[in-house]
């Protein structure tokens, strides 16, 4: 089951696509290299729990600042 879910995320992480929104949330948090972000717009950092990511999409954050 956990290569299921692994399959899952790493589906989840190709297919998201960068949209405005999204590009003005990643402006927002140049601390996190990734993000979950919601339908909704809200944004979790990279290792949160699948409960709180629920139809969230993964991205990398091209303004990531070490």
């Amino acid at each position: 089951m956990a290569r299921k879910a692994n399959k899952e995320v790493a589906e989840t992480k190709a297919a998201a696509e960068v949209t405005p929104e999204v590009e003005k949330l990643m402006q927002l948090y140049p601390n996190l290299e990734g993000m979950w972000i919601t339908p909704e717009g809200f944004v979790h950092p990279e290792g949160v729990p699948e409960r709180y990511r629920k139809n969230a999409k993964f991205y990398k954050n091209k303004y990531y600042k070490q």
